[in-house]
């Protein structure tokens, strides 16, 4: 599982999603109450040899459970039978200041790791955190993770970029820094950062419902379908990216090398079928990271993999100003590029 993008998904995405996580340095994260069923599908109908992981989101849904909930044993259990690369508990949230939901949950895996005397690595404790607990509560936070010593994987909170400041990106990365392997779930382009910095492995959502946690709303989001412009890394809209290139068909940027692009401009997702495209946008978008994701594993862990990082986020910066999208286009530089570029390696 180390230095693993996995691609999270729903079960109903897993036909879509089987081949590429199935490439090496990559894996699955079937996500959503009938997740189990889809691991099963994944491991035994599509023979998937990498990590197969659940997560059950119960912290997600519109009535999104407490992290105080006890966990459901027989979740736990199944994905020991199902063969699972590790067991993620089903926890649940864990809002602001609510330190009972962060014991409760870092305290039932601690209990249930010394009851199963699972090996190391082998359950990881899922934290739905809400934001404060990487920038106010920081350091409450890192506290009781060191104290339990169980392995974590954080899902971060935010309407729209959960690492889009400063404080947000130095919170992960000091929780990163720590003695407890830490991962990252339902994140986007900032799993490269994530890797970079020193996670064990990160899960990249195939829609964008899944790249990072909603706070709870009334009104229902029906986002238009979004794909990563990889020169600028930066996941935005299909109908933005088709008015950038219908001004600048002629730019380098718009050929993607991707397995799923296979040399073609970006504009391709402008030419299928509506109802293909989002499930196309998702593939295109996991293929590209997990290039990107290649050229981190060939650098040794450290400071060598933080430089890599630093120079991608300023390359897709200058891009950003060569090719006009803020002034012409009235794009908006994305605030996980410019928090990540501020911490110097």
């Amino acid at each position: 599982m180390t230095d693993g993008l996995f691609v999270q998904a729903s079960t109903k995405d897993l036909p879509d999603v089987a081949e590429l996580s199935g490439r090496e340095g990559s894996g699955l994260v079937l996500t959503g109450p009938d997740a189990l069923d889809g691991a099963l599908a994944a491991l035994e109908h599509y023979k998937i040899a990498r990590p197969v992981l659940v997560d059950r989101r119960r912290y997600a849904t519109d009535k999104r459970v407490r992290g105080t909930e006890p966990f459901c044993q027989r979740w736990l259990r199944k994905q020991r039978q199902l063969g699972t690369a590790a067991v993620l508990t089903d926890s649940g949230y864990i809002g602001q200041g609510d330190l009972a939901a962060l014991t409760a949950v870092l305290g039932q895996t601690a209990r249930y790791i010394d009851r199963e005397g699972t090996p190391a690595g082998g359950v990881w404790a899922v934290l739905p955190l809400h934001r404060r607990w990487l920038r106010e509560d920081r350091s409450l936070l890192i506290a009781q993770i060191k104290a339990y010593g169980v392995p974590v994987a954080l899902v971060l909170e935010h309407e729209a970029d959960p690492l889009g400041t400063r404080v947000a990106v130095e919170g992960l990365v000091e929780v990163l820094d720590g003695p407890v392997p830490t991962a990252l779930l339902s994140t986007d382009v900032s799993a490269l950062g994530a890797l970079a910095y020193g996670a064990v492995w990160t899960a990249v959502g195939m829609r964008s419902s899944l790249r990072h946690l909603y706070p709870v709303t009334p009104f229902k989001r029906h986002g238009s379908p979004s794909a990563l412009l990889d020169p600028v890394l930066t996941i935005t809209s299909i109908a933005k990216i088709l008015r950038v290139y219908a001004d600048a068909s002629d730019e380098l940027i718009w050929r993607c090398p991707c397995p799923v692009c296979e040399g073609r401009e970006l504009a391709w997702l402008g030419t299928i079928p509506p109802g293909m495209v989002a499930a196309e946008a998702g593939r295109h978008t996991l293929a590209a990271l997990l290039e990107r994701r290649e050229e981190l594993a060939w650098l040794s862990p450290g400071e060598r993999r933080r430089i890599w990082w630093h120079f991608r986020c300023s390359d897709a910066l200058w891009l950003y100003d060569a090719l006009g999208l803020v002034d012409r286009y009235q794009w908006q530089k994305p605030g996980f590029l410019k928090s990540w570029l501020a911490l110097h390696p």
